[in-house]
């Protein structure tokens, strides 16, 4: 994805070029499975909610 912004910003892609090339990337399969990063998600976050200062177990909940 980085490569295609950079490749748009600096004028080497068309915009039907991007097109494919975003089209190319959405469809290759992904590096972790969707529950994995569902659960990465709510550890970060009840990480977060810990930070700004609720209690433990509300962050967990």
């Amino acid at each position: 994805m980085h490569r295609l912004v950079t490749d748009i910003t600096s004028g080497r892609l068309t915009r039907s070029e991007a097109e494919l090339r975003l089209t190319e990337i959405t469809r290759e399969p992904k590096p972790y499975p969707r529950w994995l990063v569902t659960l990465c998600g709510g550890i970060f976050a009840s990480f977060f909610v810990s930070y700004l200062g609720a209690p433990i177990f509300d962050a967990i909940a």
